[in-house]
């Protein structure tokens, strides 16, 4: 018998010197959202982001921009 699980996963992580107490794998998600405090606190600034390639969608009816990707070293 094969048993699914729906539970998170949540770990530590250490991003650019800094400790990520909460983070949520959601294995089914194509986008990681971060909050823009949460970005600034690791020691990120707007400098570190590149232009998203799309918009994301899902919020509402209307595409939201995203103000940048990034991929973080961790």
């Amino acid at each position: 018998m094969t048993i699914l699980h729906i539970d998170p996963l949540i770990i530590e992580l250490r991003v650019n010197r800094f400790t990520v107490e909460r983070i949520l794998i959601d294995p089914w998600s194509t986008s990681e959202v971060m909050y823009y405090k949460t970005f600034t606190k690791i020691g990120f600034s707007e400098s570190n982001l590149s232009r998203p390639p799309y918009p994301l969608f899902n919020f509402n009816v209307n595409p939201k921009y995203p103000l940048g990707k990034i991929t973080l070293p961790i």
